[in-house]
């Protein structure tokens, strides 16, 4: 079971527009480079099913991993990955939530996609399977392209780093605006630093609301607040002033 993370409302309506989207087709993939927050995303999307009131489903979190026997059938290799259950239910179980974390790894496993993914596409029976993956879109191609996903998902059961234009549900790992709105509120909770709106806007374009670039930026920010708050750095212009221009001036003027 994966540890709970504190996030914002409107990240979670994020994580529940996903859990919406899987509901109705059963199979979904999210896609993304790393830091771009899939994991912390799954692990949401997890905890959120876990508290469902009067919730029927069951989540089972897998980190796929390279299974050391290239032989094992992907049934026995998911039941490993799934902290040893047993028993045909991980297979056919209507009630499972399967929520697989770095599934790029399990695409050379193609009767894992061609036989059990595949199968669910569309089904009405048998366990939702999601899939968090930092390469390789399960998008139609005239080829098949190395490194890409075995079976073919329609673009509205797939989300990206950036929102689709062709994707009815327009969801996407980069933070959007409230999101990012809130990742700023809980970093200058602390007092050490404040962010105008014209530094939000240009860090919010700079990164386009990647969510590793955001933290960075931030905490570097946060970092910078900290050192001159002990005295650890010096800046005599500050004039008591403790705004993110200030801290852009300082990291220029030390480079």
């Amino acid at each position: 079971m994966p540890e709970a993370r504190g996030t914002s409302s409107n990240l979670q309506r994020t994580v529940e527009k996903i859990f919406s989207m899987l509901l109705q087709h059963r199979v979904a993939q999210v896609r993304g480079t790393p830091t771009s927050g899939k994991t912390t995303l799954a692990e949401l999307l997890y905890t959120h099913i876990a508290n469902l009131s009067k919730n029927p489903l069951q989540p089972v979190f897998i980190t796929w991993q390279l299974p050391e026997n290239p032989q094992v059938g992907y049934d026995n290799h998911l039941r490993v990955l799934s902290s040893g259950r047993t028993g045909p239910d991980l297979l056919i179980q209507n009630d499972l939530v399967l929520i697989i974390d770095e599934a790029q790894l399990s695409y050379n496993h193609i009767d894992f996609w061609m036989t059990f993914v595949k199968r669910q596409v569309g089904n009405g029976v048998g366990p939702y399977i999601i899939l968090f993956s930092s390469y390789g879109s399960a998008d139609s191609t005239v080829m098949s392209i190395l490194g890409s996903a075995p079976v073919t998902l329609e673009h509205f059961q797939r989300v990206s780093l950036t929102p689709q234009p062709d994707s009815p549900h327009k969801l996407s790992l980069c933070f959007n605006d409230e999101e990012f709105d809130d990742l700023c509120l809980r970093f200058t909770n602390g007092g050490e630093f404040t962010i105008s709106d014209m530094v939000r806007d240009y860090i919010f374009q700079l990164t386009n609301g990647h969510p590793g670039l955001c933290h960075g930026l931030l905490q570097s920010m946060l970092d910078l607040a900290v050192c001159i708050s002990s005295g650890i750095l010096s800046m005599s212009h500050a004039d008591g002033h403790r705004s993110v221009e200030q801290f852009l001036v300082l990291v220029d003027a030390l480079q």
